[in-house]
This record gives C-alpha cells, structure tokens and sequence, in this order.
C-alpha cells in the first residue's frame, strides 16, 4: 500500500489516527523483527486495534472538501496513467476503497464528468493527439488509446468531437 493511500485511511480516522498508526507500527515491528511471541503480540494488538476502530463515530467517515480534492486527483491520475487499459467502476472503488455511488458523487461534484466519462475524454483527447501527429492507422490508435472495437472507438469519437477521426484528421491536415 502506498503512502498516499495509508495516510488517507488514517485522516478518515481524526483523533484516533495518532493510536491507530502506534497499534499498526507496534505490529509491523513485531513481524520485521521476528521477535519470540511475536504472533501472540500481534494478535493482542490487532484485537486492540479492532476495539479501537469500533469506537470511531460513522460520521468520522465523511470527507471533508480537501480530503474531497485529494481523492478525486488521486482518481484523476490514476485515470490518467492507465487510461489505456480496461478500467471499471468496481475496479476503481475497489482500488480506493469507497463504493462506488460515493466515487461517482465526489468525482462528478468536481469535476462534471462521471468517473467513465473522464476516461473516455481522456481517450479521445489522446486520440486526437495522434491523429493530427502520426500516420498511424485509426485501427491501431483506437488500440493505443484502449479500444479493441475499431467501429465503437468511431462511435465514441464522433459523439465527443461532432466528427469522425478520418474526418477529423482531414481537417487538421487541411488547415
């Protein structure tokens, strides 16, 4: 687990945060050091650690707006690195730990867009790219950017931009 994401779990927790990351220390210095007893210790403290986040508030548990914009550019950038790959809902939820209702509502609250919708801007953007600066086939861009579907990256494209690619790039070589 990243940095990033440890310590945004640990936010979510306010004042109990300080105990929680000394019970989670406690345990993986247990296991690093391989000390005796070291899985007796461990279970002690996990059973302390349960205890604990059992008495946290559920109201604890909503972000504030800089938490807010922290997570949706975490979202972003993750969009933004794996765009070519086969992104799901379910699969970012689960990556960031929140349901999926709860990453649509705060991801379209910033940004306007549904989570899916940013993606596939992010695709055609990217696609736009490479047709104005390759000779690469729109078979193989719509490959580059994440479609398998030549006709329904086509689709997609001449919805978001009011043309086709051919077309698109015709006018750009054009002008």
């Amino acid at each position: 687990m990243d940095n990033t994401i440890k310590y945004f779990y640990l936010r979510l927790c306010g004042e109990y945060a300080p105990n929680i990351e000394s019970l989670l220390e406690m345990m993986y210095s247990q296991v690093l050091e391989e000390k005796p007893g070291a899985e007796e210790v461990c279970s002690y403290l996990l059973r302390a650690l349960i205890t604990l986040i059992l008495q946290i508030p559920k109201e604890n548990f909503v972000l504030s707006k800089s938490e807010e914009s922290v997570l949706v550019n975490d979202i972003k950038f993750h969009i933004d690195e794996h765009y070519q790959e086969d992104i799901t809902l379910n699969f970012l939820s689960q990556r960031f730990h929140i349901s999926s209702y709860y990453l649509v509502h705060v991801f379209k609250k910033s940004t306007g867009f549904s989570p899916i919708q940013y993606m596939i801007r992010r695709r055609i953007g990217e696609a736009q790219s490479l047709l104005i600066n390759t000779n690469d086939s729109i078979t193989k861009i719509a490959g580059m950017v994440g479609y398998d579907n030549t006709s329904y990256f086509t689709k997609l494209f001449s919805k978001t931009v009011g043309m086709s690619p051919n077309k698109y790039r015709q006018l750009w070589i054009k002008n």
